[in-house]
């Protein structure tokens, strides 16, 4: 069944009511398991007390039992210091006892009905200080301490309707104190004026606090739906780099399985009748070929969206980087191009992800680096090949450019080939991309 603000735990902070109420639902995650790590937890005193969480236990001690105790603190000063105008007799000490433990007893309850304690407490109050005490008699502190802490506790945990009927609870004892002074001879501004504004304050201090905890968990709503809007669209992002890198890699793999079949079909018919069993086993690779070629035929009609254009010319790769470069030097950014160590024969795909993120990098230093001279590396080591783009902005190379999404498709690309990806300040200014590829991971 669902829950809302009323369903909170008892012990729940007030800056978890109203809207934070709602979203605790969705703000927790849950923790996730694997395999043998799925156990119970153990039940440890420090964290769990009879279904209440240490910060429960936390939140009641800090907001309902300091208070509580700081009341009864004052009550038992009362009690030993007489606080009030006159000595007491026995029935007003005993009666006096009585009040302040039901007064306490409501303090410890007032966030749960904030309404109900108010009005009870506060007519508590009043017969007993017409029953018990003369009008000239001023009645001792604590009790006047529990009213102020009542109105401000009124103000923070009503609203509309109940928060209407607790102002008037507060205008109505208010009222019967200065009735009762005017009907005693005495001024009004002595005591009961000074407790009228100071209820007034309390209550609207109260109301404040309300308004800045709605604003909090306001905020904190839309810090978390903006932070699920963000991860959603970087998982977008993700997911539609992994399409456009796999659409480009058909092009690839359909190339390779399309020399294997028409080299099988060709020393198929070479052999002639001779050597059947050798004719079947190409016609069979034959087969599989054109089988396997249907299929990626179906993958890729999965992975296009509907609008994307048909490519027919073959995929780039290294041989093309020259003619990259150019393309990049007209429109004004200053390239240099250097290759390092020996050139190692590389697979059409590891060539078409070299290709693209010097691609990406290059076009995102033009867009935010402007004419700044920019250096691309192809260093041919023993163990890997290592890329580097570098230039003299100080601007990242993050936003998306030709159809790709910056530093998340040239990661996607790295992490496909087994390799890391760098990119941030450069050893001396400027913005570098560094991506190094195993040539384990690289052999054709």
């Amino acid at each position: 069944m669902p829950c809302d603000a009323s369903c909170a735990h008892p012990g729940a902070p007030p800056h978890q009511s109203g809207l934070r109420a709602r979203l605790k639902g969705e703000i927790t995650r849950p923790r996730l398991l694997l395999g043998t790590e799925a156990r119970p937890a153990p039940a440890v005193l420090t964290t769990d007390v009879f279904g209440w969480t240490r910060r429960d236990l936390q939140t009641v001690v800090a907001y309902d039992l300091l208070p509580v105790l700081a009341v009864a603190a004052v009550a038992a000063v009362d009690i030993a210091q007489w606080t009030g105008s006159r000595q007491p007799t026995d029935a007003q000490r005993l009666s006096y006892l009585a009040v302040a433990v039901l007064g306490l007893a409501g303090l410890l309850l007032r966030r749960r009905a904030p309404l109900a304690i108010l009005a009870i407490l506060a007519v508590l109050f009043k017969a007993w200080g017409l029953l018990f005490f003369p009008r000239d008699v001023q009645i001792p502190f604590s009790p006047v301490l529990m009213i102020l802490v009542l109105a401000y506790n009124a103000g923070a945990h009503t609203r509309g309707r109940r928060a209407l009927a607790a102002g008037a609870v507060l205008v109505l004892f208010a009222a019967s104190g200065v009735w009762v002074a005017v009907q005693g001879g005495h001024k009004v501004g002595d005591n009961q004026l000074p407790l009228a504004v100071v209820m007034t304050v309390a209550w609207l201090i109260g109301k404040g606090m309300q308004r800045y905890r709605d604003l909090t968990a306001s905020l904190r709503a839309q810090t978390f739906q903006l932070e699920r809007e963000r991860d959603e669209r970087a998982r977008l992002a993700v997911a539609l780099e992994r399409a456009r890198i796999a659409r480009e890699l058909h092009d690839v793999i359909a190339h390779s399985v399309s020399v294997m079949v028409v080299q099988a079909a060709a020393e198929r018919k070479a052999l002639g009748h001779e050597r059947q069993q050798t004719r079947e086993v190409l016609e069979m690779i034959e087969r599989a070929g054109r089988q396997a070629l249907v299929e990626l035929r179906r993958l890729l009609g999965v992975l296009r969206k509907t609008g994307d254009p048909l490519l027919l010319e073959p995929q780039p790769g290294l041989r093309d980087l020259d003619a990259l470069l150019d393309q990049v030097r007209e429109a004004g950014l200053p390239v240099d191009f250097r290759v390092e160590g020996v050139r190692v024969p590389l697979s059409a795909g590891v060539e078409l992800s070299v290709y693209r993120i010097v691609q990406e990098a290059l076009t995102n230093t033009l867009k935010h680096a402007g004419r700044a001279p920019t250096q691309v590396t192809l260093s041919f080591l023993p163990e890997s090949l290592e890329l580097e783009v570098t230039n003299e902005s100080d601007g990242p190379l993050t936003t998306r450019s030709n159809g790709g999404h910056g530093l998340v498709g040239m990661r996607e690309r790295v992490a496909m080939l087994g390799g890391s990806l760098k990119a941030g300040p450069g050893a001396k200014g400027g913005f570098s991309v560094k991506a190094s590829l195993p040539f384990e991971s690289l052999s054709p």
